[in-house]
C-alpha cells in the first residue's frame, strides 16, 4: 500500500487549464524534474502504461499501470522510468489559490465548504479508477477537439474528476474509522481479559487464543492502539493492584506477589519500584 497524501482545492474560482495531453513515449528510459516549486498548480493523471518512479527526499516510490493520481507541485521531486512503452493522460490546472495539505484527522473532521474538493496523492480502489479512467481520458479528448465549447466540458468533466476523488478520500478515511474502532473494540477486550485473569499467568498467548486475535498480531495491535507495549500494561495493571491491596490489607509480600500473578517476590519488588516510583516498604509508610 502506498503512503497517502491529500490535498484541499478551492474550486470557487474556475480553475485555468496549463495542459491536458494523451502523452506517449517509446524509448527505455525518460526522465524530468520538477524544479519550479508552484502549489496552484494542479496535476491528475491516469497511467495507462508503464510504471512510474518518483524520487522526493531521498526516498523513490513507484506508480504501477492503472492508478490514477494527483500532484501539487508544492515539492521539488524527480520522475523517471525504465519500461520501454510510457503511456499516460495527463491533466494540469492553476487554481485560484494554493492548495492545502491535509492529514487524516483533518480529513475526518472536514466539513466541505461551497467550491472544495480533495485530490488524493493516488487512488488505490480498483472501483474509482476504472471510473476516473474514463473521466481523464475524456476529459483529455474534450481539451483537445475543435469544438467551440471544448472548455465548458472539459470543466464539466473536470468537475466530475474532482467528485469522484473527493468521495475516494472521504471513503478513505471512513474506513480508516472503521478500524480504529475495530481495534479499539480488541483492545477493550484483552484490558477486560487481563482485569479479570490478573492473578493467572499471562502470556501473549493465552490473551490471543481467549480474545480472538492471532498471537503473532496481539503486540503491535495493542501497542499502536493504546500506546503502550502489552506486557507493559500488564505489569502496570499489576503493580496499580497491589498498591491498591497494600493501603487496604497487611498481607505479607509473598501473598501480595501471588495475588497479583506474580510467584517471584524479588521480581515483584523490582517491579513495584519501576512502576511505582518508591519501594514497597516505603509506599506503606507513605500511604498508611
Amino acid at each position: 500500500m502506498i503512503p497517502q497524501k491529500y490535498y484541499k482545492v478551492n474550486l470557487s474560482t474556475m480553475p485555468d487549464f496549463i495542459r491536458a495531453r494523451n502523452h506517449w513515449e517509446d524509448h527505455h528510459t525518460y526522465r524530468f524534474k520538477y524544479t519550479r516549486i508552484n502549489p496552484r498548480a494542479c496535476e491528475i493523471c491516469w497511467q495507462e502504461e508503464g510504471s512510474v518512479t518518483e524520487l522526493k527526499d531521498g526516498v523513490e516510490t513507484t506508480y504501477a499501470a492503472g492508478y490514477a493520481k494527483g500532484f501539487i507541485h508544492n515539492e521539488l521531486r524527480e520522475v523517471y522510468s525504465y519500461d520501454k512503452i510510457h503511456h499516460e493522460y495527463t491533466l494540469i490546472i492553476y487554481l485560484a489559490e494554493a492548495a492545502e495539505p491535509l492529514t487524516e484527522e483533518e480529513l475526518v473532521s472536514w466539513k466541505p465548504q461551497k467550491g472544495e474538493a480533495v485530490i488524493p496523492g493516488i487512488v488505490q480502489d480498483a472501483r474509482y479508477n476504472q471510473k476516473l479512467a474514463v473521466l481523464i481520458k475524456r476529459a483529455v479528448q474534450e481539451y483537445n477537439s475543435a469544438s467551440r465549447s471544448r472548455q465548458l466540458r472539459t470543466y464539466g468533466t473536470l468537475m466530475e474528476i474532482l467528485a469522484l476523488m473527493t468521495d475516494y478520500s472521504l471513503s478513505c478515511v471512513q474506513d480508516v474509522q472503521k478500524q480504529s474502532r475495530i481495534k479499539l473494540q480488541h483492545c477493550k477486550n484483552v484490558c477486560a481479559y487481563i482485569t479479570e485473569h490478573l492473578q493467572q499467568k499471562l502470556s501473549v498467548s493465552v490473551i490471543a487464543e481467549q480474545t480472538g486475535i492471532s498471537p503473532n498480531y496481539l503486540p503491535q495491535l495493542f501497542s499502536e492502539t493504546m500506546g503502550e507495549p502489552l506486557v507493559a500494561y500488564i505489569n502496570r495493571q499489576r503493580i496499580q493492584t497491589a498498591q491498591q491491596l497494600l493501603i487496604q490489607h497487611d498481607a505479607s509480600l509473598e501473598q501480595l506477589a501471588e495475588t497479583v500473578g506474580i510467584s517471584d517476590p524479588k521480581y515483584f519488588c523490582r517491579l513495584f519500584k519501576k512502576y511505582a516510583g518508591i519501594t514497597v516498604s516505603e509506599y506503606k509508610k507513605q500511604y498508611r
